[in-house]
């Protein structure tokens, strides 16, 4: 395994309300939880092709709000970036709701393509 994305719906993930990161918008809304790649396999890519297509496989289930907790990359080596970069987020649409400390919160809007 060279890569790894986890995607749930928000709602059902009580470790967010927990940890403070509790979903905001849309009750419907899915996550993305973890985003890892292996060290090996880092800047190939990799990161970017599991989160375009975790995107287009929650827009063709109709989702329209997704939720991303990427943590300040600043603070943390690369293995403890395990919910994936900032700028991949951002990259993709993905803007900043909520930033407390090392809890963010970033969101992006969809089309939810049925």
């Amino acid at each position: 395994v060279i890569g790894w994305l986890r995607f749930a719906p928000a709602a059902s993930l009580t470790k967010l309300r927990t940890q403070r990161l509790e979903p905001v918008g849309d009750a419907a809304a899915y996550a993305i939880l973890c985003l890892a790649v292996a060290s090996d396999a880092r800047g190939r890519g990799v990161a970017s092709a599991l989160l375009d297509h975790a995107i287009a496989a929650l827009e063709a289930r109709g989702v329209v709000e997704i939720h991303a907790y990427p943590r300040p990359e600043a603070a943390l080596g690369p293995a403890e970036v395990w919910t994936g970069p900032r700028a991949a987020f951002e990259a993709r649409g993905f803007t900043a709701v909520r930033c407390e400390g090392r809890r963010w919160t970033f969101t992006r809007r969809g089309t939810g393509r049925q």
